[in-house]
């Protein structure tokens, strides 16, 4: 037991850390499009020809050197489905935010001793599937957003590469697995305890 107390410790420590640095470059990212006007969407991009770059020194050759470019950020003007696409998004967010509420409480509950109840499978399940269904959203707008850029931008000298998702984690459908498992670990438990 007092390892499961550590380790839901070692949880809480780096969800917190975790957490601080997604809203630091969250921030960055977010101050970087205020820049500009109309929406920013970034394509993956192949040069179809390396050329000298006027603006890449390389101080130690002293001459100007061959650059690849592997992503440009554009802007594009923004499609009506954008809007249902932000509705549906802060919604999601809502939810997530629910369950970032029941993981804590789950942890909560765990430091204290209480490991093997109902109420926990009932946190976890929130907690997983609403970053599942928040991730899953995060990759449809990006995906919405990146052919809406490759459909808006005309460039001349990159091919735009297909769109390769960002947000698919295993890691959570791996969680998503175990909590299920535990599910199936209470209510045998629950069982045991009433045959005896």
């Amino acid at each position: 037991m007092r390892m499961i107390k550590l380790l839901a410790l070692l949880v809480v420590l780096f969800w917190l850390g975790d957490t601080f640095l997604s809203w630091w470059d969250f921030a960055a990212g977010y101050n970087d499009a205020m820049i500009s006007r109309d929406p920013v969407a970034g394509l993956r991009v192949r040069p179809i020809a390396v050329q000298e770059c006027d603006s890449v020194f390389n101080k130690v050759l002293e001459r100007k050197v061959e650059c690849a470019v592997s992503s440009v950020r554009v802007g594009v003007k923004p499609s009506s489905m954008r809007y249902v696409q932000t509705v549906v998004t802060l919604l999601v967010c809502l939810f997530f935010l629910y369950g970032c509420w029941c993981i804590f409480r789950l942890i909560m509950r765990v430091l204290r001793g209480e490991v093997f109840t109902r109420e926990n499978v009932r946190r976890m399940r929130f907690f997983v599937y609403s970053t599942l269904l928040l991730y899953l959203m995060m990759e449809v707008n990006f995906y919405m957003d990146y052919h809406l850029a490759a459909s808006q931008v005309e460039l001349t000298d990159f091919a735009v590469l297909p769109y390769s998702p960002k947000y698919i984690r295993p890691s959570y459908l791996l969680l998503a697995l175990f909590t299920e498992i535990f599910a199936v670990g209470v209510k045998m438990k629950e069982e045991q305890d009433l045959t005896i």
